[in-house]
């Protein structure tokens, strides 16, 4: 296992510190209320007013509730979103133990996309590697250089040159997946292609650490 699934709830406690209350959610929608009404609104001690504005007040949140649960169905639902935890240096440098970062639904396999997918040796785990090779690709590994359909390619994002040699023409409905630390890898380079089905999710954002913010493509 390479990465660790993080649950929605342990995206926010990463974020927050603490797990969302009722309390926070409700200052979320009272602040959202905030931006629609003016505040001096609030003090109005007309009786009728008042309880205009508390309908406005509840309207707004019902539908505010009702985006924000769309909004939460589609991004899990729709775009897939997941939020994971590196927890092994097959990536290194370009991940980190301990680096988290939301994954999207992958819609089409691109060559240097970094993806999270199903562990071949181990069933029930994930582990995360940069695709290499698509179908129909030449890749061979030789004198510590990366080849694809015979041409040099050029890998600024590895740990160090790979000491292996390794060659493969990769078969329609399969990909080629290699961590970026070449030399302490269990990937392609062990056990060969992978289908293209058993890729979960493609890394878009690492949001933590701060400092090492990143948006991949």
């Amino acid at each position: 296992m390479e990465t660790y699934l993080m649950k929605p709830e342990k995206f926010l406690h990463s974020i927050y510190g603490s797990q969302p209350s009722r309390t926070l959610l409700k200052k979320i929608l009272y602040c959202a209320f905030l931006l629609v009404i003016p505040v001096q609104y609030l003090n109005c001690q007309d009786f009728v007013y008042n309880m205009f504005m508390l309908f406005i007040f509840r309207l707004l949140r019902s539908i505010l509730g009702v985006v924000f649960i769309f909004a939460i169905g589609y991004f899990f639902g729709v775009k897939g979103v997941r939020f994971y935890e590196v927890v092994s240096n097959s990536m290194l440098p370009t991940l980190e133990k301990g680096d988290r970062f939301i994954a999207v639904k992958i819609t089409e396999p691109r060559r240097g996309s970094i993806v999270v997918l199903d562990d071949p040796e181990e069933p029930g785990s994930t582990i995360i590697k940069r695709i290499i090779g698509l179908p129909g690709d030449l890749i061979e590994i030789r004198n510590g250089m990366l080849y694809r359909n015979r041409e040099a390619i050029a890998e600024p994002y590895v740990k160090e040159p790979p000491v292996y040699r390794f060659s493969v023409k990769v078969p329609e409905g399969m990909v080629v997946v290699l961590g970026d630390n070449r030399n302490d890898s269990s990937d392609s380079s062990v056990w060969g292609p992978v289908p293209i089905s058993t890729l979960r999710s493609r890394i878009a954002v690492r949001y933590w650490p701060i400092k090492r913010f990143a948006v991949f493509h």
